[in-house]
């Protein structure tokens, strides 16, 4: 009896062994699908009836696998590269798929709330004919849902700029998502999409591409909430950005980027695979590839256009933004005249006078000069001028109900509601957005008679006052279900600030007013070859990496990476929440460590903030007055080597202020940097981004440096750790370097270096 309680019992734990086994064995097989989603062979995904074959368009070799010795994939090699990289799609898996999708895009205050419904999804892919077309390759077939079919191609050409470009179609007839596969592995590094303020590497991540507002808070705890309360999406996310890019570039040597305009997202989520969708009827993707990073952006931005120079009169010294009045400039002026500080010119937003709102001081959107609160205006443009000092401004492509403001002698928003200048509602009136607590309508810049009207009013209010140059804000918020004389939403939205851009260039060209330079925050890809300079839009005046200071920096380099090359930030930041003391306002040291770090940038441009009162400003003390003169005299010392960086950036689409990957690329530690960065090839700059810090652990890379400050040399690819009082940041350049000898001589000449 005993012994058949033992048999049964080791029975028992046999069985019990062998259905372990079995799990992980199950197991096992489950996560080797999940690594390798195409080693399912029982029910591929991806048929073929096309042989193997390689064909050449233009300089680029196409390669398709069909299976028979290996697995089955579609693979891009540009020839005239020195190196073998190629863009391949996953083996075994569909490459392309359409699916059937609601979309809904719910804006609020500039910002957007995105949900996505799929009907019906076509991923099983057969590759059914492969055939030239003179210079073009065709490949067609169909893609299944398992039940239904619908046909699609895929086009490859080589494009005038020698990009390898890609046209997917599809006949689903209605609202459609394209999607287009590639491989990837998960020690990719994944850069660029525009300007991005979180993250640097976006490997694992997916990236929606749609400019809106960058938000507030950003996840910042507290404040992300607050501003919640007020407008659902107000707060952003990690990804919410006024200069989306549909393009990356990987540190495996090329780059991929979309011509569409509409919405669209890429996706590197899965680990093995990037997958890049356009909620479009038309796919339009090109690749390029590079031995180096230098070479991608250099291709890339030969499509997208580059920014040229600045003029000789922005690089005298730092712009400083102003408001309250003519006497109030007159006296700040007077202050920094007397320690000698070098200015390039002031920048006064309430040109058109200003209204107190709930965020704080903002201004009246009529576009305007408002004499009562500047008189004697062309006295002042006068007096600043014979000092080589010039005046800026403001606009926006929006309007606002001036009714209840004083001394209106012209009522734009009337005018262009008489004309038909708005984007409209389905039932004909101005399409109204509430900006804080009051609302602007915003114009409508598909339409002909709109931008010539805007135009002139550039010209006539802005320059003919004597402006030299003016911030041109938004952009970001064309509404999704607006009424357009001469373009769908959908696909104008992203090219809205790209437009708005175009119209501040038209204006200042046909008058010859080349000395001018008008700034944007808003942008697309083919921002670059309209705006004169990008700012980065409204940051907290907190050091945080949610919306502070940090990510001011960051965003300069994602910015730089995506062809935005000449660049800067507000000085000091801009968002305040601040009542009766209590909130978030900006401190002296946080006002003096960003305009350390931007004295080291394409421009130094101070801003007062959304409520000046609350702020530490440059002018309220003596020291505050001291530390900026002292950065003054840095920046303009820097004049000539900006100006040679310009002229780079104009030729190749290289960035005035430079990622350390672009001269470090097989470096690791390079890579990863999120808050060092060059100016040029010459200088390495690692702000202070504590508050408290006095010394700072900084990375140089490969090299012998030395530290502007002291002249103490260090030798590269170390970690170093340096005294960072104020007033002298962390800076070091190359032994060697002509440039920085120039420079020193320089800063000695205006009593900065001993």
């Amino acid at each position: 009896m005993a012994s058949n309680d033992n048999n049964s019992l080791g029975l028992t734990r046999r069985l019990l062994l062998a259905t372990g086994v079995v799990a992980i064995v199950f197991g096992l097989f489950n996560r080797v699908r999940e690594w390798f989603p195409f080693a399912d062979d029982d029910d591929p995904r991806l048929e073929t009836a096309v042989e193997s074959t390689t064909e050449q368009v233009g300089s680029y070799q196409i390669r398709w696998n069909d299976g028979s010795n290996g697995a089955s994939t579609l693979e891009i090699q540009d020839l005239d590269q020195s190196t073998d990289n190629s863009w391949s799609t996953p083996p075994d898996e569909p490459f392309i798929a359409v699916s059937d999708v609601d979309l809904d895009m719910m804006e609020s205050r500039g910002s957007y709330t995105i949900e996505e419904r799929v009907r019906e999804t076509y991923d099983l892919q057969s590759v059914e004919s492969i055939r030239r077309q003179s210079d073009t390759l065709l490949i067609t077939g169909q893609l299944s849902n398992g039940n239904d079919s619908v046909p699609y191609e895929l086009r490859l050409d080589e494009t005038a700029e020698g990009h390898l470009r890609m046209r997917v179609t599809s006949e689903l007839t209605s609202t459609g998502r394209l999607e287009l596969r590639g491989v990837s592995n998960p020690e990719e590094r994944f850069y660029g999409f525009g300007e991005q303020f979180s993250h640097l590497d976006m490997n694992g991540k997916a990236v929606a591409i749609l400019t809106q507002e960058q938000g507030i808070g950003r996840g910042k705890p507290i404040v992300s909430e607050v501003a919640e309360l007020f407008s659902d999406g107000s707060a952003g996310d990690a990804f919410t950005t006024y200069a989306p890019m549909p393009y990356y570039m990987t540190n495996t040597d090329y780059a991929c980027f979309l011509e569409n305009t509409e919405y669209s997202v890429f996706d590197m989520s899965e680990p093995r695979t990037v997958a890049v969708r356009v909620y479009a009827d038309q796919l339009t993707a090109r690749l390029t590839f590079g031995s180096e990073p230098l070479d991608l952006l250099e291709s890339y931005t030969a499509y997208t256009g580059r920014m040229s120079p600045l003029p000789d009169w922005f690089h005298d010294g730092p712009i400083v933004g102003m408001q309250g009045g003519t006497e109030k400039v007159r006296t700040v002026f007077e202050e920094l005249q007397s320690r000698d500080t070098p200015l390039g010119g002031f920048w006064l937003q309430d040109w058109v006078g200003q209204r107190t709102t709930l965020a704080g001081d903002q201004l009246w959107w009529n576009w305007e000069l408002d004499r009562s609160h500047y008189p004697n205006w062309e006295e002042l443009v006068e007096t600043l001028q014979r000092e080589d000092v010039y005046l800026l401004g403001y606009i926006n492509p929006y309007l606002s109900d001036v009714s209840g403001k004083a001394n209106v002698e012209r009522d734009l928003y009337e005018e262009a509601r008489r004309n038909g200048y708005f984007v409209e509602t389905e039932d004909g009136n101005p399409y109204e957005i509430t900006i804080t607590t009051f609302d602007g309508a915003i114009l409508d810049l598909s339409n002909e008679d709109t931008r010539q009207w805007l135009k002139s009013i550039i010209q006539e209010e802005l320059l003919e006052n004597g402006f030299r140059g003016w911030m041109a804000d938004f952009g970001e918020g064309l509404p999704l279900d607006g009424v357009l004389d001469a373009a769908n939403p959908h696909e104008f939205h992203n090219r809205y600030p790209v437009e708005w851009a175009r119209v501040n260039e038209d204006a200042v060209t046909e008058v010859g007013a080349d000395q001018s330079v008008f700034f944007t925050r808003a942008g697309y890809t083919r921002s670059p070859a309209h705006s004169r300079l990008f700012w980065e839009g409204d940051q907290l005046v907190t050091w945080d990496e949610h919306d502070g200071f940090r990510t001011a920096i960051l965003g300069l380099l994602t910015g730089g990476l995506s062809g935005i090359s000449l660049n800067h930030s507000d000085a000091g930041g801009y968002t305040t929440m601040s009542k009766f003391g209590v909130g978030i306002d900006r401190s002296e040291e946080l006002l003096k460590r960003w305009v350390e770090a931007n004295a080291f940038t394409a421009v130094l441009r101070t801003h007062e903030g959304n409520q000046p009162a609350s702020n530490a400003q440059i002018y309220d003390t003596d020291e505050l007055l001291d530390h900026f003169s002292r950065f003054a005299n840095v920046y303009a010392a820097f004049k000539n080597y900006r100006e040679e960086l310009m002229q780079e950036a104009a030729e190749r689409g290289v960035p005035v202020v430079r990622h350390p990957l672009l001269h470090y690329p097989d470096d690791p530690r390079a890579h990863r940097m999120t808050d060092q960065f060059m100016l040029g090839s010459e200088f390495m700059i690692a702000p202070i981004v504590e508050e408290g810090e006095r010394s700072r652990r900084v990375y140089l890379p490969e090299g012998e440096w030395i530290h502007l400050w002291t002249g103490d040399s260090f030798t590269g690819e170390t970690d170093q750790t340096v005294s960072a009082p104020i007033g002298e940041p962390p800076v070091f350049h190359l032994a060697g370097s002509e440039v920085a000898s120039t420079v020193r001589s320089e800063l000695a000449s205006r009593a900065v270096l001993e």
